[in-house]
């Protein structure tokens, strides 16, 4: 059997949804049938594209690379095809661009810099704010051009060797102090600097990151040294709610814009010898689009003019 155009389609739509059913009917496709299709394209290649498990199914390492691999040859026979029929490529779709990202207010504030650029022209958006192995998942299967994450010297080792087996290469923007985010009338507020011992007896919220991914995956930093009472969420609305309403804290970038970080939240730099160096994974050897360049550009300019 030969491989077909219609099966990379299934299969990198059904990366793209995260789900066989749900593509199924985007597709108006039976679930069987595509069920079907990626078997046999599976059998094919002689990998297992994805992996099935009790939350669904995800891409495994081969599928990941297959995905790329998918990706790139569709969209060199849709070129072919407008080469070929006298249409230019893309000429209704108009601009697209996605990026994944750790929840931070200076993606949010760059995202919405880069929509106020593009004017009136027609564009297609997409601004993903997620766990930290979706990120690296998203940028693989280029769901998203760019994933914007940290490294610091607690995650740099598995980070960066998890990076090279995925093809992905991380470029830092900017090297920031860790900071303690509390409400402004918590017992520690009012302090110019505080230390982990000041932080101990006081709740501790984070992002979750499912129960089977490594602590290497945190969003916050000395994830491994708080205390036993602890609050996951899983949106920057909500851990900013819980903050500005109780004495819990957690620790990140200090960064507070005004029209994206609500009233209730305010920032203190943590004594500690760690850093975070705030970057963008892309895939390695890939070429950046205009947008994409465009929106690194406007990242580090939003994170340069909101730093402390």
């Amino acid at each position: 059997m030969a491989l077909t155009l219609q099966q990379l389609r299934y299969a990198v739509e059904i990366a793209r949804c995260g789900s066989i059913s749900r593509t199924a009917r985007q597709l108006y496709v039976s679930q069987p049938s595509l069920s079907a299709a990626v078997k046999e394209l599976e059998t094919e290649l002689g990998i297992c594209i994805f992996e099935r498990t009790s939350r669904g199914i995800r891409l495994s390492a081969d599928g990941a690379d297959f995905i790329r691999y998918a990706v790139a040859l569709l969209e060199q026979a849709d070129d072919i095809k407008a080469r070929f029929s006298g249409a230019s490529p893309d000429a209704d779709a108009g601009l697209s661009f996605s990026v994944s990202a750790q929840h931070y207010s200076f993606v949010a504030n760059a995202f919405v810099e880069l929509m106020r650029r593009q004017g009136e022209r027609k564009y297609s958006l997409t601004l993903r704010e997620g766990r930290t192995l979706e990120i690296i998942e998203d940028v693989c299967a280029r769901k998203s051009e760019v994933g914007v994450l940290f490294l610091s010297a607690s995650n740099l080792r598995p980070l960066t060797k998890l990076f090279a087996s995925r093809g992905l290469d991380f470029v830092s923007i900017k090297r920031v102090k860790p900071h303690v985010f509390i409400r402004p009338g918590h017992p520690l507020s009012g302090r110019k600097a505080l230390s982990p011992h000041d932080l101990q007896g006081y709740p501790y919220i984070c992002y979750e990151q499912g129960e089977t991914s490594s602590i290497f995956f945190s969003e916050e930093l000395m994830a491994e040294q708080h205390s036993s009472r602890i609050v996951y969420v899983s949106d920057r609305a909500t851990m900013e709610n819980i903050i500005a309403e109780t004495d819990t804290y957690t620790i990140g970038t200090g960064y507070i814009i005004p029209s994206f970080t609500g009233s209730g939240m305010s920032s203190i730099p943590l004594n500690t010898d760690d850093h975070m160096d705030i970057g963008v994974i892309t895939l390695r050897d890939s070429t950046l689009s205009s947008v994409a360049a465009d929106f690194i550009k406007v990242l580090t300019d939003s994170m340069n003019r909101w730093s402390k």
